[in-house]
């Protein structure tokens, strides 16, 4: 089974059938930049519909130069609590959980 989250919790993709929700999804992968979201994004680069793949794109391109030298230079990484906050934003954003 594909999961479209690889941080603390797994969703199972089958709970992703809305294109703008897996949008919204790798976009906050893109924002939390973990280089354990890589191979769930390129699960979907070859994903039938374009913006999901060019979302996947634009979200591996920013997660690989975020951890790249030359970023990190640029753009000091996020704090732990800073991304534990995008991922609580992604989760009530996309699956329409409450913030608790």
């Amino acid at each position: 089974m594909r999961t479209l989250w690889s941080g603390t919790r797994c969703v199972p993709s089958s709970l992703f059938t809305d294109v703008a929700k897996i949008e919204q999804a790798a976009e906050a992968m893109g924002a939390i930049s973990l280089g354990s979201s890589i191979p769930v994004l390129k699960q979907y680069l070859n994903d039938p519909n374009r913006s999901v793949r060019e979302t996947c794109e634009i979200a591996l391109a920013k997660i690989e130069w975020d951890n790249s030298p030359e970023g990190k230079a640029h753009n000091p990484a996020p704090t732990v609590e800073d991304r534990y906050v995008l991922c609580a934003h992604m989760w009530s954003t996309t699956l329409n959980y409450p913030l608790v």
